[in-house]
């Protein structure tokens, strides 16, 4: 008969918030909404298109828990990547390895929302301008317990329409 005392005790767990523990998500774990990020996407990607920026440049900076990559300034003319260039002298890969339109940025956020919908623990964030809806920030990663690395983002600052 104990054993029947457990289901009840894991579903009291789970809706108290210490369910997370249960699941193996780090207590402080909550579930992004990937239906209102997804509707954000959208969202950002019309306001984009709205537009129809085809020159433009942006410096890029991107984290990949534990290793921080060389700033990057990436240039967009006729909508196509036309240069890249290192932004510092810190070793890494090629500027030319991460020079992306603002179209492809968008299509790798909806690849993330994609595979980490489905994922337990999944983590995921992202910022888009008010005014273009370019994105500004994306972070992904996992929320599970015993796991201090296991996330990454990427920044889009000084935007310029050119």
């Amino acid at each position: 008969m104990r054993p029947l005392l457990l289901v009840p005790l894991l579903l009291g767990l789970s809706s108290c918030g210490l369910g997370n523990l249960v699941s193996g998500c780090r207590s402080d774990y909550v579930r992004p909404n990937f239906a209102a990020l997804q509707r954000d996407l959208s969202a950002a990607r019309v306001r984009w298109q709205t537009t129809n920026v085809q020159n433009y440049r942006y410096d890029f900076s991107q984290f990949a828990a534990p290793v921080g990559f060389p700033p990057i300034r990436v240039t967009v003319t006729g909508g196509v990547v036309s240069s890249t260039e290192n932004l510092d002298d810190r070793p890494g890969p090629s500027a030319a390895s991460f020079g992306a339109t603002i179209e492809q940025r968008f299509d790798e956020i909806a690849q993330g929302l994609s595979a980490s919908k489905n994922e337990q623990c999944e983590l995921f964030s992202v910022d888009f301008d008010v005014s273009d809806g370019h994105p500004l920030k994306r972070l992904s990663g996992t929320a599970k317990r015993g796991l201090e690395d296991g996330f990454g983002q990427w920044e889009i600052g000084n935007f310029t329409r050119l």
